[in-house]
């Protein structure tokens, strides 16, 4: 590779591509600069987001910036030179950005004020850098031909950063509502639980009262008391999930269903909420396929059984209405239970095909045999 210095540019003079050469305050030079200078902005951008796919298009534009800049620090030697020019692909490309953004966020109808979080604010900033870029290529325009490809490119370019900040604001409110949502349900569980514990003691009570007026001949155990070493399922310590622990789940989950006679759908979700393993009984609803993947989703998105969330989402409750959040995914009746690893929730299981409190006493039953046989 040359040096970086040349000393070409010392007496503010620099070389187009087929030879000519022009000062660096020209136009054409800005124009090209200013494309750099855009370049290195997606770059930050690029440094900054966390989403893959987002990602993937702010590259996909730097790698075709290097193509545009090329052609506008061309002089005409060098563009009959050239070759890997913008094209009218390269716009449609841009324009199906655009598309897939406005079907995630919607159709913009108010103004954006910059700022939301930081990449969103520094595609914004590349935004405004390109649209500079652009009125200067206009200008450039009038004075030299520029290829009708390269205008509109430029005048997508703007766009499809516009609407890839959009979606970078709407991904960053969607996970401020669920840390909100999140929030939300760890106050009323913690009502929840206390009001079960006072409850409790209330029954405890009350059963000692009665007990004192009962002879001795009279009273009856109704259930053995289990002296096993059982484990709460929220105490996992040493099951982890993975394949082999979905087959296992699921397979008990079968065998309970077939136990109380109802065909099921059974569905294991890994903490990224992707679907490990499946299966359906003979029989059981087609309908049950959708909700018990959205059982395990649900489960897992709000670290709870499902059956918890039923009483958090009334009318007058703090999360009335999150069953129309998530594209309608989220659960309120039982049949979903988290699987809880070391203390985090790791995965989540459904159980879809029965009544509501079959569903979850089939769920209930494979986590629960997972985590205390092995």
């Amino acid at each position: 590779m040359a040096n970086l210095y040349t000393k070409t540019g010392d007496k503010g003079q620099t070389s187009l591509y087929g030879g000519e050469r022009i000062s660096k305050n020209s136009v054409k030079v800005e124009c090209y600069g200013i494309m750099d200078e855009a370049n290195s902005m997606l770059g930050l951008a690029y440094s900054q987001s966390k989403n893959e796919k987002v990602r993937t298009y702010i590259n996909k534009i730097q790698k075709r910036i290097f193509s545009l800049g090329a052609e506008l620090a061309s002089d005409s030697k060098g563009k009959e030179m050239l070759t890997g020019k913008i094209s009218e692909e390269d716009i449609s490309y841009l324009e199906s950005i655009v598309d897939e953004c406005t079907e995630i966020v919607g159709v913009q109808t108010h103004f954006v004020v910059p700022g939301k979080n930081q990449v969103s604010a520094t595609l914004h900033v590349a935004r405004t850098i390109v649209r500079r870029g652009e009125r200067n290529i206009v200008t450039l325009s009038e004075i030299e031909p520029v290829r009708n490809e390269v205008m509109k490119y430029v005048n997508r370019m703007s766009d499809a950063i516009y609407a890839l900040a959009r979606v970078e604001e709407f991904y960053c409110e969607v996970e401020e509502l669920k840390t909100k949502v999140l929030e939300k349900v760890r106050e009323k569980l913690r009502q929840i639980e206390a009001n079960k514990a006072l409850n409790k003691t209330e029954e405890c009570d009350s059963g000692l009262d009665k007990s004192s007026n009962t002879n001795e001949s009279e009273k009856k155990i109704d259930k053995p008391v289990n002296t096993g070493q059982s484990v709460s399922i929220d105490q996992n310590q040493t099951v982890e999930l993975n394949l082999q622990t979905a087959k296992k789940m699921v397979s008990l989950a079968e065998q309970k269903a077939k136990e109380i006679n109802v065909p099921v759908v059974i569905s294991v979700v890994d903490s990224g909420g992707h679907v490990m393993m499946m299966e359906r009984m003979e029989d059981s609803l087609l309908a049950s396929i959708d909700i018990s993947l959205n059982k395990a989703y649900t489960a897992l998105s709000l670290k709870m059984p499902t059956e918890d969330v039923q009483n958090l989402c009334k009318p007058g409750d703090p999360l009335y209405g999150i069953q129309e959040s998530n594209n309608n995914r989220i659960i309120t009746f039982g049949g979903g239970i988290p699987f809880t690893y070391k203390g985090k929730v790791v995965g989540a299981l459904g159980v879809s095909g029965g009544t509501v409190e079959e569903d979850t006493c089939v769920a209930r039953y494979a986590i629960e045999s997972v985590v205390n046989l092995n």
